[in-house]
């Protein structure tokens, strides 16, 4: 598994560079993801116990998927123009969180029917904005804050994978710095 993500990973890392390079809120969002894929990969293999397989897997099977899923968007909707694409990069960014979250309460064992159709909206909505070149701005982003905070419960948290890697990159972090490693 741990040479398939670097063969994916070479494979993608021209479109994750120029993502980094432009400092673009999608590969903000993902590189807690990165970061914590390749603590593991690089790991003495003795020291990798079943969660951390699962977090791997879990994780590259995430990332894989999100990474196809934005080539193929910019590819059909962009012809591949990065930077045109990054002109909508913070409503497509809210499309993905959006996403992750329709998923996050798939995960949970809650009823989502409340939510569904507030979250299909907004996700309908940032789509036909991007794929028909609309002006947006702040106010389109709020709207859509108060739009999905407006049906998520406040009574339980609810974590997105995105979320998830970003709290388990800080406990790399804090395990790296309490074993002296940088």
């Amino acid at each position: 598994m741990y040479k398939d993500y670097e063969y994916w990973y070479k494979e993608n890392k021209d479109l994750i560079d120029h993502l980094a390079h432009h400092q673009s809120l999608i590969y903000d969002r993902y590189q807690d993801i990165f970061n914590v894929l390749n603590y593991v990969k690089d790991l003495d293999p003795k020291k990798i116990d079943s969660d951390l397989e699962v977090i791997f897997d879990s994780g590259f099977a995430y990332i894989y998927d999100r990474i196809n899923y934005i080539k193929t968007y910019l590819k059909d909707n962009f012809i591949n123009d990065l930077h045109v694409f990054l002109k909508y990069e913070e409503i497509f960014n809210y499309y993905l969180y959006v996403e992750d979250l329709f998923e996050a309460f798939g995960r949970e064992e809650m009823d989502i029917e409340p939510v569904r159709s507030t979250l299909e909206d907004v996700s309908k909505e940032a789509l036909d904005i991007i794929n028909s070149r609309k002006q947006y701005d702040k106010d389109t982003i709020e709207k859509f804050d108060l739009m999905v905070s407006s049906v998520v419960p406040s009574s339980k948290e609810v974590l997105t994978v995105p979320e998830i890697f970003n709290r388990v990159n800080e406990e790399i972090i804090i395990k790296k710095a309490q074993e002296g490693i940088e």
